[in-house]
């Protein structure tokens, strides 16, 4: 059976603007509300125990005044497969919902080699971080900062923190910072990157991302990819 992957990027409604991009996978002939209920679904793993999602709509386009996709179509008459879709979405904090903090185990000792531990029930124990800020460092770099959560974070042991980069993805995850995992990702990059000379660095209250262009002529006019208006996908 042929699959059908879409970028959905996730616009709360209370910001309109967007705060994180979800790698959906679908089959064919899925419908608008198969993908609803998949970016619930992912939504819902990540959640650190207190938050209600909703999706208001689905949309081709990040406009607020976009036509809203009726949920009994089929996505393949809207979108072909590697597009992006917007998704208007709700999110309510539970106060009275306590998170508890996430525990780790700790790495066992093995043969040299460092690996990620594991933790007690996978990757659903991280806490999405969805703030940042970037900007482009001369021709040659794209430098990504993360302070949301990140107080007092120079201290923290680097070798807690581990890094993904990907031609036109990463992935970055700190382990036990105050009992806590945290992991910011951007699935779907706006240009591509040189991940081996890639990197990041820990200040005192917050982490700094550098991303080396792979053409120090791209346009970085946003950190995750969003297709411009009669461009053709080309990877």
């Amino acid at each position: 059976m042929s699959i059908l992957t879409f970028f959905v990027h996730l616009i709360p409604h209370t910001t309109l603007q967007i705060q994180e991009t979800l790698k959906v996978v679908l089959p064919e002939g899925a419908l608008v509300n198969d993908l609803r209920l998949a970016i619930l679904e992912q939504l819902h793993k990540a959640n650190d125990g207190n938050k209600e999602y909703r999706v208001q709509a689905i949309t081709a386009s990040p406009d607020p005044a976009a036509e809203t996709i009726p949920l009994h179509r089929l996505l393949e008459s809207h979108f072909e497969s590697h597009s992006d879709v917007y998704s208007l979405i709700d999110i309510k904090v539970d106060t009275k919902r306590h998170v508890k903090p996430v525990e780790v185990r700790p790495a066992k000792q093995g043969a040299g080699v460092s690996k990620e531990p594991s933790l007690l029930a996978g990757d659903d124990k991280y806490v999405s971080v969805v703030k940042y800020s970037y900007y482009e460092s001369g021709t040659k770099y794209v430098k990504v900062v993360l302070d949301s959560h990140f107080k007092g974070i120079g201290a923290h042991p680097k070798e807690k923190v581990f890094t993904e980069f990907k031609q036109r993805s990463f992935t970055i995850k700190v382990l036990d910072f105050k009992g806590v995992n945290y992991q910011f990702t951007v699935p779907r990059l706006q240009c591509k990157i040189a991940p081996q000379d890639c990197s990041f660095t820990l200040k005192t209250d917050s982490i700094l991302i550098t991303l080396r262009k792979f053409k120090d002529d791209d346009n970085w006019w946003s950190l995750f990819k969003s297709k411009a208006i009669g461009e053709v996908e080309s990877d």
